[in-house]
């Protein structure tokens, strides 16, 4: 993308991005990209593109909704629309026994009923393109007895010690800039282990929600 109405694209996010903060690169541009986006819905929007062969070409298209302000223009607001609790875009099994779960939009209080619809399905997708979302801790620690078989994270399956796993950081919002560890998160045997293979869909260049 080389222009947004006339004005190159650089310039836009040259001028913005010292008022965006993120954790990553790829995030910092996500975020940028919907100050180019910016504007009411149906409004048409001109865009200046090179192509794959390095010609130039020029679209002209319209905004399905409006995007004004930095939160509007997510990922998330794209794949709900205006009904971001649309429970039949959440989770669904498809063709050849495959579940799909959208992490995105998910509700922890779907789960008692979401969970045994995917037991014994051939596979599982976790979608993740919804990052940055809060709720996902919640949701990943009540998948991980489906998502996480234990023989193929070396376990054995009579052993009952738990062995530590991984931990993280997370933000004291009493103190804008600090971070605290979390406890170390463990893992163990489950009788309720997911047999089938399962994967994770991010993006691209994989906006994910850890980095090593």
């Amino acid at each position: 993308m080389l222009q947004a109405n006339g004005v190159a694209v650089q310039q836009i996010l040259a001028r913005y991005q010292l008022y965006v903060a993120a954790s990553t690169p790829a995030a910092l541009q996500r975020d940028l990209l919907r100050f180019v986006l910016r504007g009411q819905a149906q409004d048409s929007l001109v865009l200046t593109l090179r192509t794959r062969t390095g010609g130039v070409r020029t679209v002209r298209v319209a905004r399905s909704l409006s995007i004004l302000s930095l939160r509007s223009a997510t990922y998330k607001t794209y794949f709900f629309g205006m009904n971001p609790l649309d429970s039949t875009r959440t989770w669904r099994r498809l063709p050849g026994g495959i579940g799909y779960v959208h992490l995105g939009g998910l509700q922890e209080t779907q789960l008692a009923r979401v969970l045994p619809q995917l037991e014994h399905t051939r596979g599982l997708i976790l979608d993740l393109r919804a990052y940055p979302s809060a709720g996902l801790g919640p949701l990943l620690a009540a998948l991980w007895p489906v998502a996480a078989p234990a023989p193929r994270l070396g376990l054995r399956a009579d052993s009952v010690a738990a062995i530590p796993w991984a931990r993280s950081t997370v933000p004291v919002r009493s103190y804008p800039g600090y971070t605290r560890w979390t406890p170390v998160a463990t893992l163990a045997p489950s009788p309720a282990s997911y047999g089938g293979k399962w994967w994770c869909w991010s993006t691209k260049r994989r906006r994910a929600m850890v980095r090593p």
